[in-house]
């Protein structure tokens, strides 16, 4: 009674062959939990799933991709761990690719460089987006006080590559120019000689003086300008 019992025991703990079905499952896991948070869609679709991997307990666990597939999109290869007592016995490859859905800005019209773009402009559409580039525009909110930064055709999706903000201030505006020194603050009256928008240091210039100096834009009429920042004046090339 007791050899048999022995036998039984062995069996229960002896090889087993780990079932591709547990490896699809945990890939499945981790790409969900990758993904959670995503405005994008996923479809996962396996290509290759190893099977008949042979392991010494059938107590084993999997362990996917240990960060080392920083992007899920597209052909990815997933790494799987197989672990048996504490101990990686197998490591697999599961080959899949990743088709990803967002809904995405695109043109209704021509746009020419340096267009502001409005809500006439472009329209949004749910495509796949496996092959585009990660920067494409899915918000609305993205497009406010934009414009574009290149000639962009009719039926382009749009990306934040193409796109910039739409300066506050442009060359030649005429702006208040507050100057700090200390816990002073003087201003007076220039021209700005560079677009910008809020935050950027342009060149500016002081009513009556050929001077140059960087300031920085505080809102659409002032440009705020520290002590420290004076430069020497430029001279025209003419």
């Amino acid at each position: 009674m007791n050899a048999l019992l022995s036998i039984v025991l062995f069996l229960a703990v002896g090889p087993a062959q780990v079932n591709p079905a547990r490896i699809r499952t945990a890939v499945e896991e981790y790409v969900a939990l990758r993904w959670a948070g995503r405005q994008e869609e996923f479809r996962l679709e396996f290509r290759e799933v190893p099977s008949g991997i042979n392991v010494s307990s059938p107590e084993y666990s999997l362990h996917v991709g240990l960060n080392s597939v920083p992007k899920l999109k597209g052909s990815v290869s997933l790494p799987v761990e197989i672990v048996c007592n504490g101990t990686v016995e197998r490591r697999v490859l599961v080959s899949a690719r990743i088709r990803t859905f967002a809904t995405v800005a695109i043109t209704k019209r021509l746009l020419q460089r340096h267009q502001e773009i409005g809500s006439d402009d472009v329209g949004f559409q749910r495509v796949e987006t496996t092959t585009m580039p990660d920067d494409v525009v899915s918000r609305a909110q993205d497009l406010v006080k934009t414009r574009a930064g290149r000639i962009i055709s009719s039926n382009s999706v749009l990306c934040r590559s193409m796109i910039e903000r739409t300066p506050v201030i442009k060359a030649e505006d005429a702006i208040t120019i507050s100057v700090r020194s200390g816990k002073a603050i003087i201003s007076v009256q220039g021209v700005a000689k560079q677009e910008g928008c809020v935050g950027d240091v342009i060149m500016v210039q002081r009513a009556g003086s050929s001077e140059r100096l960087r300031a920085t834009i505080q809102n659409p009429r002032t440009v705020v300008l520290e002590m420290s920042q004076f430069l020497p004046e430029e001279k025209s090339a003419d």
